[in-house]
């Protein structure tokens, strides 16, 4: 018969020093992609803006048109705009179901606007453009919320509350031999938390952390969180861990605090992570950005305005011919944009004129920029731009069908709300042992005082997210309502 597998604790720091290094290694040409595509957009260098000291020479060559900024506004703005609607039903007739069925919608509603849900999602869903993935991390901190009591020694006695958290893809390091989100059985995430902070949450590790301190010659030290989701080995009630990179606890390995169960059955402990991926790739987790796609074509285009931009500006400087004999007064040179140049022999003055530029060059700059949008998925028709008439079904036709590029998008938006929405009642569910009162925007549009507690959300409804309420991002289905 199969037995657990415990960890002591020689072979759980050798084990995290490990699995870190592993991980890292896997994340990191992800991450090499990912400062290039920071690069593109948004100009950081090493994680600083630079400081820009060009001549007017240099200023002009560094001119130019981010396409790729306007598309990533567009398409990010598009999924703030439409967000899945997130609609609580019950699962039968019952009076009581109904009636969880409505703690549960007050909840949903609570959240968006306690929590400022969609803000959380919005950034994440940035971060998922930006680099290929976005994370939101929910969990329940038992060191938060209101005070319930203080001792004479002064420690502090809270209510907890739930905590969700953008974490950047750079600080997370997921399993480097999963292939899907569901075979990921660890994620570490590091933290880098002020040192007078570190020593109040962990006083057992005061002098570990000096020196770690003192050795980053910073106020801020750098800690890593060790996830791990229920497994048969470690009887489904995973493992977490606080500890440095050299695999040293900080506390005592423990199980996974994220459980939760299903009906009847044991708690099982789940990863308090949510991943939303832009672009697919086969046998990885990691999702990658069509920023990355499109930066060669925006560096084309930018050589092309750089040239064109050099051409203009020598058409602004005349150049006068002179004869080498002739005098010219010292008087005469000012500040003007006239280069006056002698020569030998004998040939009248004349002017030069600066070279014309290949007549291809246009047509060649309108491809790349089509490239651009077609890549990145976007069409004239979803910015309201028609280029002759024609009616408002064809044109509303014409963005659907551009829309399509992004059905795998749409879909994985979904399941990423979802995700995020049953994580935060399960968390209400399992810590709201005692009556809340939340005061909540009713379907009056009035703002009500209602008191819940875990147990009014236990079974009874079901959880159904859609996409496309406020927006056409379905195509088939938005045709069919206009046919209708």
């Amino acid at each position: 018969m199969p037995r657990i597998l415990n960890w002591d604790v020689d072979f759980t720091r050798k084990e995290l020093k490990t699995r870190l290094s592993q991980a890292k290694e896997a994340q990191w040409r992800f991450a090499v992609i990912w400062e290039l595509n920071e690069q593109v957009l948004y100009g950081f260098e090493g994680g600083f803006f630079p400081l820009r000291q060009d001549t007017d020479e240099e200023l002009i060559k560094n001119s130019e048109i981010l396409y790729i900024f306007k598309n990533l506004r567009f398409i990010h703005a598009q999924l703030s705009a439409n967000p899945p609607s997130v609609v609580v039903r019950p699962t039968s007739n019952d009076q009581e179901d109904r009636r969880k069925a409505d703690a549960a919608d007050r909840l949903v509603r609570y959240a968006l606007r306690t929590y400022k849900l969609q803000e959380k999602i919005d950034r994440a869903s940035l971060h998922c453009l930006l680099y290929g993935s976005g994370f939101i991390k929910s969990i329940w901190d038992a060191e938060t919320g209101g005070i319930l009591d203080i001792d004479d020694e002064g420690e502090m006695l809270l209510t907890g509350d739930v905590v969700l958290s953008i974490p950047s893809p750079k600080d997370i390091f997921l399993d480097p031999y999963a292939e899907t989100w569901d075979d990921v059985r660890f994620v570490f995430q590091k933290v880098q938390m002020p040192y007078e902070e570190a020593v109040f949450r962990f006083p057992a590790a005061k002098e570990m952390l000096k020196q770690l301190k003192d050795s980053q010659k910073s106020d801020v030290v750098e800690i890593f969180e060790y996830w791990e989701k229920g497994l048969p080995q470690n009887g489904f009630l995973g493992r977490y861990a606080l500890h440095l990179e050299d695999g040293r606890l900080l506390v005592d390995l423990k199980a996974n605090p994220h459980r939760f169960s299903v009906g009847d059955s044991r708690p099982i402990a789940k990863l308090p992570y949510h991943l939303f991926t832009d672009i697919d790739i086969p046998g990885e987790v990691w999702g990658k950005s069509f920023v990355e796609y499109v930066s060669g074509l925006q560096d084309m285009l930018n050589r092309l305005d750089a040239v064109n931009l050099d051409n203009i500006q020598a058409h602004g400087v005349s150049r006068l011919i002179l004869p080498e004999g002739a005098e010219i007064s010292d008087k005469s040179i000012t500040n003007s944009p006239w280069d006056i140049v002698k020569m030998t022999g004998s040939q009248p003055p004349h002017f030069v004129r600066a070279p014309q530029l290949m007549p291809e060059i246009t047509g060649l700059r309108q491809q790349i920029r089509m490239g651009i949008d077609e890549l990145s998925g976007v069409n004239e028709s979803m910015f309201g731009q028609q280029s002759r008439e024609q009616s408002g079904f064809s044109m509303q036709y014409a963005t659907n069908q551009g829309n399509m590029i992004r059905r795998r998008l749409f879909n994985k938006y979904v399941l990423f709300v979802e995700s995020i929405y049953k994580s935060f009642l399960n968390l209400v569910r399992k810590h709201w042992s005692a009556g809340r009162t939340i005061q909540v925007i009713g379907k009056e549009k009035a703002i009500e005082a209602v008191e819940i507690k875990g147990a009014d959300i236990d079974g009874g409804f079901d959880l159904v997210v859609e996409y496309g309420a406020s927006l056409s991002l379905d195509p088939m289905t938005r045709r069919e309502e206009i046919l209708s």
